[in-house]
């Protein structure tokens, strides 16, 4: 679990540090970097049977 919050944390850096810079196309990669760490984030709840917060 850590290491998924240490991979969404290191997004929103890199998301806040090229903010200026953003194109469409890599805001669509980020877009999509942050969909697949919250499908793993969701996978390790489901997994340790932790409620998932809505």
């Amino acid at each position: 679990m850590y290491k998924l919050d240490t991979k969404l944390y290191a997004l929103v850096l890199e998301y806040a540090k090229d903010f200026e810079n953003l194109t469409d196309e890599k805001a669509i990669g980020l877009w999509s970097d942050n969909m697949s760490i919250e499908k793993e984030l969701v996978n390790a709840q489901i997994a340790l049977e932790i409620p998932l917060i809505e």
